[in-house]
């Protein structure tokens, strides 16, 4: 391509993924990151993209008043974080202001009456230290390193301290350098997570291994949970499965354990686990918010039977179940429905039933079963529903609850069961991850009575 020169613009809009959107005098849209919305900035475009370009920032002429100097001395090396230069208490606007332009530009918001739906951003109690787990690169020819991607590259920013991650975590990987016997371990590791429980503060290692465990890495895994303030240490190998836990009596020991306060049925707490390397919510202060705003929208109309197609370890199920005269669950993951079955014994919840099954597989057979079910929860990972929305509607449910991701893969669903008479009723962004661009959103969808 033809070199380009450096340009003045200013930046009219933040688009999904954080970056900013510009337009050069020659009218190429540009794209750059690290800026904010009104910004007078000097930038470079580097590379061409179909019908607009990538560019690099140069200098701030004039700076947004939400712009604040990023506390993490990684930021804009690191690829972990988007938004760190935006002043955190307006982050929250900043993300729903992209998700609600994304939304406006298809026909999903030719519903009458959208707007009224439309809920302010649900900001994260937390705004640094909310993260209970961290995934870790590991690398290094001679002495390991660990640490984050950098961006747009493969290369290793190297890291001892993440301002997202829990102060417990924290202090566990300001160690992990010195000891010896996790030096030994990092050689062997493609990845290290670091785990934390949020109901009892202790941190939980996961290695992930290239090769099984032998013995002297049984040792070294034994002298590893001595020397650090970790309870104990798990390796998983791809092809093999899960090796351990090393450094407690039982795999249960190893658990992962959150509280739900006031979410059970009688206003008590409930309780939930999950296996090291099983998925939950990575902020649980803000996942508590979630699940609340989740019940107050179903309000008082309790559901008869609700399905949730993506259950994990009944994170919403068990919620769900305080309200509804049953739930049925399905995951695909083992792990997944082992918690989600241990989880509600542990709370005494009887109206719950968990199938290790497909979604989409599921459904089918529920469908061909002539079973219906009132309510139905999706929370999908991120390529959303596409195998399901044609499905769900032959269950006949009166309401969809959709926990998404990714804004785009929740567009075009929304859309597709827009088609079958389900209307957004209450849409609000849900800030999971600050100090980055990736969002949660919640939706709420009743039947039209026209359908």
């Amino acid at each position: 391509m033809t070199v380009m020169q450096k340009e003045i613009v200013t930046i009219d809009k933040l688009v999904i993924g954080g970056g900013g959107l510009a337009r050069l005098a020659s009218g190429m849209v540009a794209m750059v990151g690290g800026v904010l919305v009104g910004e007078r900035v000097a930038l470079q475009p580097r590379r061409q993209r179909g019908g607009y370009c990538e560019a690099d920032l140069l200098e701030l002429i004039d700076p947004s008043p939400w712009r604040v100097t990023p506390p993490c001395p990684h930021f804009g090396v690191c690829g972990g974080c988007d938004l760190q230069h935006a002043e955190p208490a307006q982050q929250a606007g900043i993300k729903g202001a992209i998700l609600r332009e994304h939304l406006l530009r298809g026909p999903l918001f030719d519903q009458p009456g959208l707007a009224a739906v439309w809920h302010e951003p649900l900001p994260s109690p937390r705004l640094f230290n909310y993260r209970q787990r961290i995934r870790l690169q590991v690398g290094g020819d001679f002495i390991p390193e660990f640490g984050f991607r950098r961006h747009r590259s493969h290369l290793l920013e190297p890291v001892e301290s993440c301002l997202l991650a829990r102060e417990e975590i924290n202090l566990v990987l300001a160690e992990v350098s010195d000891s010896q016997p996790m030096r030994q371990l990092l050689g062997q590791c493609r990845e290290l997570e670091l785990l934390a429980s949020p109901a009892d503060g202790d941190v939980v290692l996961l290695l992930h291994f290239n090769r099984k465990p032998r013995p002297g890495d049984l040792k070294a895994a034994t002298a590893a949970v001595a020397e650090l303030p970790v309870r104990a240490l798990t390796f998983e190998v791809e092809g093999y499965g899960v090796f351990g836990p090393i450094g407690v009596d039982g795999k249960d020991e190893a658990l992962l354990r959150f509280s739900l306060p006031g979410l059970a049925g009688n206003g008590a707490d409930l309780t939930l686990t999950v296996e090291p390397g099983g998925f939950c919510q990575v902020n649980p202060e803000q996942n508590l918010q979630l699940l609340e705003q989740m019940l107050a929208w179903l309000g008082d109309d309790k559901p008869q039977r609700v399905l949730d197609c993506h259950c994990g370890m009944g994170n919403f199920s068990l919620p769900l179940a305080s309200l509804a005269g049953e739930v049925v669950g399905c995951d695909l993951q083992g792990a997944a429905i082992r918690s989600a079955k241990r989880n509600a014994g542990l709370n005494g919840v009887k109206n719950c039933r968990f199938v290790k099954q497909q979604a989409a597989a599921m459904v089918a057979e529920l469908v061909a079963a002539g079973e219906n079910f009132d309510c139905i929860l999706l929370d999908p990972p991120r390529q959303g529903c596409a195998d399901l929305v044609e499905l769900l509607p032959r269950l006949d449910p009166e309401r969809i609850i959709y926990i998404s991701c990714d804004p785009a893969t929740l567009h075009r669903d929304l859309v597709g069961l827009a088609k079958h008479g389900y209307l957004v009723r209450h849409l609000r962004m849900v800030d999971m991850f600050p100090q980055t661009a990736h969002m949660e959103t919640i939706v709420l969808l009743e039947k039209s009575k026209r359908h």
